[in-house]
């Protein structure tokens, strides 16, 4: 107790020493503080199963993902996990966050920062009329892999099983304990079939967990996307049917659904994740009610197509985008589980939505591995699942093709929402039509078509020099030989 006073002194004596605006900028990482912390813990406890604990002890780390003032105010911060109400609760210097699960939607953190306001906040969420999203029709998993879990059984003779065992037993394994990998999930699809996969059992990780996607999300909102534009009800090339951007005479309004996909709209969004204060963080959990309209709000840094940059907060607007073509909350809310997920046997997939309901398309999304590589497998064929064209014709080669705007750069090249490896710019010695999804902390998908080929890796890898993903794919591909 009297370590907690003498840290909310200094957190006064920083405001007195550099004026009001830094007061302000400690409020606003108070209130992010708390509301990570409280969506952290809710998601991972009641989607993944973890123990709150363990959350905190990764996750939960604010020194690792907002410096020493995170460190500060997590050292000040009380949380609780209530499990009758399925919630998670953090508090710090009178400021509370709060975030609750509702059953296939996740968690989603509450406006109100006070313990008189959030139960009216709570109350409202909570009525919202979604139907129901129980995975349909029941029993799928029963079925034969890839809508199913029972597998064949075969692996074709040209895969060498004993040598992909020992690329996962690699993959699994600490060789440095002060640069953790925590790979927590792998699953390798090779010409359709399931030939390995494994998981960090011992840490409680298992075939059916849910596990983050972070950025890997993105790839699936271009897919929701798709869907629409297949649907006949969203034209792509249009100008965006984003509200803030209807009056002609708003520089925004020409901003079109692909440059939008191609993360070229111009649109100015923090996404430097080592700045505590950065626009990405201030979406995800400071006291936001709508974060497409946080987002669509922000001005423009450049004319639309002209400029690449990445955000986060495009993808939210890009789902804000597919709700607009749906009459009501509950058809939205329906949608990816309806002619994505439950088509795809994914029934572990969800992604969170905010408190008005649109899903957080660029981050909150939670899929098993087996799902992950269902995905990946749906866009190694182009949008087609046992014989059904869910995307259009020719869908992922518009989604592969690299976006005009974009600069060389470290990463490689971006198509609309996926990754890319064309000029071997992203991993130098991996196939140049390999594409992917990525996401925070290592999260993959990695399709290689030329090699029919699909890798899942999931894990919690802060330093990403723990892990080099472009050995781990190599030695995949060299266990499996050509075809005779």
């Amino acid at each position: 107790m009297r370590h907690k006073g003498s840290l909310t002194i200094l957190l006064f004596a920083l405001c007195v020493m550099f004026s009001n605006t830094a007061c302000n900028e400690v409020a606003v990482l108070v209130d992010m503080g708390a509301g990570s912390e409280a969506q952290f813990l809710c998601s991972n406890v009641f989607i993944s199963g973890r123990t709150p604990q363990s959350v905190l002890d990764q996750e939960g780390n604010l020194a690792d993902r907002m410096g020493d003032i995170g460190g500060l105010v997590e050292s000040l911060m009380d949380c609780q996990v209530d499990f009758e109400d399925q919630s998670a609760t953090c508090g710090i210097l009178g400021v509370s966050r709060k975030s609750v699960y509702r059953e296939h939607l996740g968690c989603t953190l509450l406006y109100g920062r006070r313990d008189y306001e959030i139960p009216v906040y709570e109350a409202g969420l909570r009525a919202q009329v979604t139907g129901d999203l129980t995975p349909s029709p029941p029993g799928q998993e029963l079925l034969a892999w890839p809508t199913g879990d029972v597998l064949s059984g075969v692996i074709p003779p040209e895969v060498n099983v004993a040598q992909i065992e020992a690329v996962l037993d690699d993959a699994f394994s600490e060789p440095d304990p002060g640069t953790p990998r925590r790979t927590r999930g792998v699953v390798v699809v090779y010409d359709g079939q399931l030939i390995a996969e494994r998981y960090a059992e011992s840490e409680g990780y298992y075939m059916l967990t849910p596990h983050y996607g972070w950025s890997v999300t993105k790839s699936v909102t271009n897919a929701l996307i798709g869907i629409r534009v297949n649907q006949g009800a969203l034209d792509i090339y249009d100008p965006a049917p984003v509200p803030q951007w209807s009056d002609p005479s708003d520089p925004r309004h020409d901003i079109t659904t692909d440059q939008l996909l191609r993360m070229s709209s111009g649109m100015r969004f923090g996404e430097e994740y080592d700045s505590p204060l950065a626009d990405v963080l201030k979406m995800l959990y400071s006291n936001i009610l709508d974060k497409a309209a946080y987002t669509a709000n922000q001005p423009l840094e450049a004319s639309p197509g002209t400029l690449y940059h990445y955000s986060s907060g495009t993808s939210v607007i890009l789902q804000g985008i597919i709700r607009s073509t749906f009459g009501t909350l509950e058809e939205y809310l329906q949608f990816p589980r309806r002619e994505l997920f439950d088509k795809l046997g994914m029934r572990s997939a969800l992604i969170e939505p905010d408190m008005v309901g649109n899903y957080v398309g660029g981050s909150l999304m939670w899929a098993s591995p087996r799902d992950w590589a269902r995905f990946g497998l749906f866009c190694l064929q182009d949008g087609v699942w046992e014989g059904e064209r869910i995307l259009p014709e020719g869908w992922m080669d518009y989604t592969t093709t690299p976006t005009p705007s974009e600069p060389e750069e470290p990463f490689g090249k971006y198509g609309a929402h996926f990754w890319l490896n064309v000029g071997g710019v992203r991993y130098a010695s991996l196939p140049e039509d390999l594409f992917e999804c990525s996401g925070h902390d290592i999260q993959k998908i990695t399709v290689i078509p030329s090699r029919k080929l699909v890798v899942v890796r999931v894990g919690f890898t802060p330093d990403s020099a723990a892990w080099s993903h472009e050995t781990f794919v190599n030695g995949i591909l060299d266990a499996i030989s050509d075809p005779p």
